[in-house]
């Protein structure tokens, strides 16, 4: 009975469910939403690197002088300390290569890697390295 004397509105009213605490119910059934969400969180991240993995593997290829690229630009390790704290002996760079105007407005600060036209183990040798300086030498 309603208070003011009516009847219950038509059609089912709310619908309460009691849990017995030693059955485990609401936290049971918590603790099984969580382990699915985090399921399908480690399923997805799995499948982006694999993908990532497979990606790397299809467009990895050795240009002509030898070193290893990825998607035309050269995949370098850096061998000596030289560059720390930006570099750390044994992190990977992906470089590119730039045109004459580029390089034309290459500055102070910069990184830059460049063949010195010494070979190293049958390929030719590259300097990662900070630019220090710039001189500009115009043709007269």
């Amino acid at each position: 009975m309603i208070a003011g004397g009516g009847a219950p509105p038509p059609g089912p009213g709310p619908q309460v469910r009691i849990v017995d605490p030693e059955e485990g119910g609401l936290h049971v059934s918590i603790a099984r939403r969580i382990m699915h969400i985090l399921g399908n969180v480690f399923s997805i991240a799995l499948l982006v690197l694999v993908l990532a993995a497979v990606a790397m593997a299809v467009a990895q290829k050795r240009s002509q002088n030898g070193i290893a690229s990825i998607f035309g630009h050269p995949v370098l390790t850096v061998l000596s300390g030289s560059m720390t704290p930006t570099f750390r002996t044994g992190d990977v760079i992906i470089d590119r290569s730039v045109t004459p105007a580029q390089a034309a407005d290459l500055h102070r600060g910069q990184v830059i890697t460049f063949a010195t036209g010494t070979m190293y183990h049958g390929k030719p040798m590259l300097i990662t390295h900070r630019i220090v300086g710039v001189m500009k030498i115009t043709n007269r």
